[in-house]
């Protein structure tokens, strides 16, 4: 309650020294908390995303406001589905013919797993390019965010919109390699560009503009490098040297190294460990997966929960999940379907809240802000698409992420082309 009061005294004294200024002060070097009568304060913020997000929402009426989008922003750049480490060509070595011959009919899924390992000895490499331009956080549109809005009373200020535009590109290099006929190894590098475009405004009691701060910001560099390897533990017996019908179990382990840079919104600033359970089986022109794994991080990640900042979530972990179908049209072309799910713990949606204000002479007996929501949250993505050996073991992969969801930050379509070839 006493941090609640300062809180509300510091923007009475903010609109008082405004009005104080309004002749004097026009065009300021830096985005200060002033609130002007009379003329449009407007400044463009600097520094990197996550700072402008900051400032831009403390204009608004709340710091934590930007930290919890900051924090939507980065764990939906973490954790976005880049491709699968699964090889488009699997195989076996046939010891009676003395030759390696594929063990499956199909190139695998997309940006799921299946038991099958690529061969002892056998490299697979390529690269996806996945664009995103956001639209909504948890089903608001970012457009049309209200950081803060007071209620009643006689402040000069009456509430704040933030208008965004949000988008990454990511381009992602990986290669694989069977180091064992049931063991694969391999890495993935992630490289993000990052831009975040906005307006932050300040209105007062007769929706006049009084104040705007402009968003400009990007970055651009390596994310959260994976390393993965996958170990085959079972598989049925029957034609192990030829593809038609199979069926395996594998496990799975992803670690996600910290090395994209967190102020820039490029990786979490978390080392992170997923471990999955694979399952995979093949009849006919059908091949169907299902992936189920738990991914640990090495620490939480604190965001506010309250426009004032004097209580955090500690958001930590997912459980990630996956299942899918492909089919063989032909002999060079596989249709491929993946439902990826993610369950983030702890938090990460935002939504808005009522608080109630001491008694004060400006007689506001409360504000709505949009703040961080404890719990958490589904993000369902559906995946169709295809690849096509159009040249020797060469694949081109072409496919579709659509939101199923609106938990965290959603992307409606994102079309995602790659590249992998066996080598």
């Amino acid at each position: 309650m006493p941090r609640m009061f300062i809180h509300v005294g510091a923007v009475f004294l903010i609109v008082a020294a405004g009005a104080e200024r309004a002749g004097a002060q026009s065009d300021p070097a830096s985005c200060a908390p002033f609130v002007l009568t009379g003329t449009v304060l407007e400044c463009t913020a600097s520094g990197s995303p996550r700072g402008q997000l900051g400032t831009g929402t403390f204009i608004a009426g709340s710091t934590p406001v930007g930290e919890t989008l900051a924090l939507a922003l980065g764990v939906e750049v973490a954790t976005a589905p880049v491709g699968s480490s699964s090889g488009g060509f699997t195989y076996t070595f046939n010891a009676e013919r003395r030759e390696w011959t594929r063990t499956a009919r199909t190139f695998g899924p997309a940006f799921s797993e299946r038991a099958l390992t690529i061969g002892r000895k056998k490299l697979s490499a390529g690269f996806n390019y996945l664009p995103r331009r956001y639209d909504r956080v948890d089903g608001i549109a970012l457009d049309q965010i209200v950081p803060f809005q007071f209620r009643g009373g006689s402040l000069a200020v009456s509430a704040s919109t933030l208008q965004l535009k949000v988008s990454t590109d990511t381009v992602a290099a990986f290669a694989h390699y069977g180091v064992l006929d049931t063991l694969d190894v391999g890495v993935l590098v992630p490289y993000v560009h990052i831009a975040v475009e906005g307006t932050s405004r300040i209105f007062g009691q007769a929706d006049e503009e009084l104040q705007r701060v402009n968003l400009d910001a990007s970055a651009s560099g390596v994310g959260d490098v994976a390393i993965f390897g996958k170990y085959r533990f079972w598989r049925t017996a029957t034609n192990v040297n030829a593809p038609g019908r199979d069926a395996g179990l594998a496990v799975a382990l992803t670690a996600r190294l910290p090395t994209g840079d967190e102020n820039k919104l490029l990786g979490l600033g978390t080392g992170r460990l997923l471990v999955s359970l694979v399952g995979s089986a093949a009849t006919g022109r059908f091949s169907p997966h299902v992936n189920v794994g738990y991914e640990f991080w090495g620490s939480s990640v604190a965001t506010p929960q309250d426009f004032q900042g004097s209580t955090l979530l500690s958001v930590k972990d997912q459980v990630q999940y996956s299942a899918g179908l492909e089919y063989e049209q032909n002999a060079r072309l596989t249709l491929v379907l993946d439902v990826l799910g993610r369950y983030q713990r702890g938090g990460g949606q935002v939504g808005y809240q009522e608080f109630r204000f001491p008694a004060n002479r400006a007689n506001v007996p409360g504000a709505e802000a949009l703040v961080a929501i404890p719990g958490g949250y589904n993000a369902v993505l559906i995946a169709p698409g295809a690849k096509w050996n159009f040249y020797r073991a060469a694949l081109l992969t072409v496919n579709v992420l659509i939101s199923a969801t609106d938990g965290g930050l959603t992307d409606r379509v994102t079309p995602v082309i790659g590249l992998d070839l066996g080598l």
